[in-house]
């Protein structure tokens, strides 16, 4: 099993090809937990502004949610980040 953290709403059709509004690559990577697969849809542009360039990730990529940007950085999904640092009391 894969977590594919995909958004729905910017996905569309284009002569058979899914998609994005917001993004033309699929980056993937695995958790260091579960070695579970992720995928995430980013822009290409935007990636290289993040990974190349330097930026933050939160002022790059502004229309992932942080858990998504979390996965795109370091791999762990949400589950295991939990699993991995539970909040104390």
């Amino acid at each position: 099993m894969s977590y594919d953290f995909r958004n729905p709403t910017h996905l569309y059709h284009e002569n058979g090809i899914v998609k994005s509004r917001l993004a033309d690559m699929i980056h993937t990577n695995t958790c260091m937990h579960c070695r579970k697969r992720n995928e995430i849809l980013v822009n290409n542009l935007d990636f290289s502004r993040w990974r190349d360039a330097g930026e933050y990730i939160q002022d790059v990529f502004t229309w992932l949610t942080t858990d998504q940007r979390e996965v795109l950085q370091t791999g762990i999904h949400p589950k295991c980040w939990e699993q991995l640092f539970p909040e104390s009391d």
